[in-house]
């Protein structure tokens, strides 16, 4: 009885999961990605005048990452917002006190909504798509 509860829960928790749209994760992707530039904003604008070579690598990301969303455009797909998180994600982002703590934060809620979510919804598809294939 519990083991039966359990699969309809997974189940249900399943199909809610692959039927979010690549619309929705776009605009998921999207608003994080908008959090990274705000709070790259704040963040440059205590940072020295005369940047370390690290910080100069970092700020020249956030100003790629800004031309390319814009040059991407409100209807960018899933895969182009994922690639163009993909130089951010990469890099190291201290979580020191003042702007660059919150800048840290926003980077961790894009890995989780590029890594994590579109990895879970992904994987729910072809988890129902393969449920749906085995039933007659």
């Amino acid at each position: 009885m519990i083991e039966r509860m359990y699969d309809e829960c997974v189940g249900a928790e399943t199909r809610r999961l692959a039927s979010v749209s690549d619309v929705a994760l776009a605009a998921e992707i999207r608003t994080v990605l908008i959090a990274v530039l705000l709070c790259g904003d704040a963040w440059l604008a205590v940072l020295p005048s005369t940047p370390e070579r690290q910080d100069r690598a970092r700020v020249e990301i956030l100003a790629a990452l800004r031309d390319q969303l814009v040059l991407a455009g409100p209807t960018a797909a899933v895969d182009e917002l994922a690639a163009l998180a993909a130089p951010v994600l990469n890099r190291f982002w201290p979580t020191s006190a003042g702007a660059a703590g919150p800048l840290a934060e926003s980077v961790e809620m894009l890995r989780a909504v590029v890594m994590h979510r579109l990895a879970h919804v992904r994987a729910a598809r072809a988890e129902a798509t393969g449920w749906d294939t085995t039933q007659p």
